[in-house]
């Protein structure tokens, strides 16, 4: 993943998260071992056991916890759609879907769960695209941002040019019915989409079983 698509994915993280009232402390795009980028912010998980609470708080916690994840890939999507391929956003789909395997019945309705949730995060950015333009900026500038530089980059929240996503950008997940997430964009070449087939599949904790 080049710098700017990783600039927009993480920025994509910390908006969602600033948008749904969970402080985020730093962003940095230095890789390391385990991360191109790395958005430090509260978890709406904290002091959450969702194995073993089953209320509507801790439901809305999941929601919001997801969303977080699904932020970074779909500003990126958006950002960089020709580009974007499966391995970069394999984390943060893994860590979606184990989430909402955990509050979720069945595969139809975890994936209709996603999907409703997808739709919700983009539109999230949709509102606030310029303050994701800022902070992918800076990073790029930067490569790091404290909580205060986040927070000066926030002051603007409609974008004066409102984006009207594509029938595909609609529902940027897809989970097929034996639980696989699709999440190749129609512009990817046939050689990647032959690479794409021949990684894992991200599965549902439900899917697996």
């Amino acid at each position: 993943m080049n710098v700017k698509a990783t600039a927009y994915h993480e920025a994509g993280h910390a908006v969602v998260a600033a948008a749904l009232r969970r402080k985020v402390h730093s962003i940095t795009i230095i890789p390391d071992a385990e991360a191109h980028g790395r958005v430090r912010h509260e978890s709406p998980l904290r002091g959450i056991r969702l194995d073993f609470d089953g209320s509507n708080r801790a439901r809305l916690r999941a929601e919001e916890a997801i969303m977080i994840f699904l932020g970074g890939p779909i500003a990126e999507r958006r950002a960089f759609p020709r580009s974007l391929r499966h391995w970069h956003t394999h984390g943060d789909y893994t860590k979606a879907t184990d989430i909402s395997g955990s509050v979720c019945g069945s595969t139809e309705e975890e994936s209709a769960f996603l999907n409703w949730l997808a739709i919700k995060t983009q539109k999230i950015l949709d509102l606030r695209w310029n303050q994701i333009e800022r902070i992918a900026a800076a990073l790029i500038e930067r490569r790091r941002l404290s909580g205060k530089e986040i927070v000066e980059r926030f002051e603007t929240v409609a974008d004066s040019k409102k984006y009207k996503p594509t029938s595909e950008d609609e529902w940027p997940i897809r989970m097929l019915p034996d639980g696989t997430l699709n999440v190749v964009s129609e512009d990817d070449d046939e050689e990647d989409k032959k690479d794409v087939k021949r990684r894992p599949a991200i599965r549902s904790k439900k899917a697996s079983r």
